[in-house]
């Protein structure tokens, strides 16, 4: 969006690029056992030689959880830190006040997902083990809280008729 080249980018995106590929496996065993729960599989592997257990054992659904936050956590994370350091240069990139609204408004949007990841992993550090199922379902929270969030700031964004009051409230 904002071509930026510089160190602090390249590095970021880095950073984006090891958590995605990290995440990208514990992201599709976890599909895999709510698929297989839902559709009456019962969250059981089927070996080729037959035989059948349990995907997750003891406390695995919690440690999965635990890891399935981390790395959403950390991708929104750096999406955060991208959005910031384009604001940060928005002089240097030339940002006129709708631009400016607009990367403010991203750095916010990334944080609402970073809290519902922050959320999600306190149910489950203070709900322990049985939580998880629990944790999981504060996700649906993403739908309400960006509706919220983009309600609000179309409004904003609507009203930037910008008079140099608001221009001053936007960039501070």
């Amino acid at each position: 969006r904002y071509a930026l080249q510089d160190g602090v980018t390249i590095a970021l995106n880095t950073a984006l690029l090891f958590v995605v590929l990290f995440y990208v496996y514990p992201l599709k065993f976890l599909f895999t056992y709510l698929v297989s729960a839902i559709l009456g599989g019962g969250g059981m592997a089927h070996f080729p030689d037959g035989h059948v257990e349990p995907m997750l054992k003891g406390n695995d659904v919690y440690l999965m959880m635990l890891v399935y936050n981390a790395g959403f956590i950390a991708v929104f994370l750096v999406f955060v830190l991208l959005y910031w350091h384009a604001w940060r240069k928005r002089d240097e990139l030339g940002l006129d006040d709708r631009e400016r609204f607009l990367t403010k408004e991203q750095v916010g949007a990334n944080v609402c997902f970073v809290v519902i990841g922050l959320v999600s992993t306190s149910v489950v550090l203070v709900g322990g083990p049985h939580a998880a199922g629990l944790a999981g379902m504060v996700y649906t929270l993403i739908a309400p809280m960006l509706t919220t969030y983009y309600s609000v700031m179309g409004r904003r964004f609507r009203a930037l008729a910008i008079s140099p009051s608001e221009k001053n409230r936007i960039d501070n």
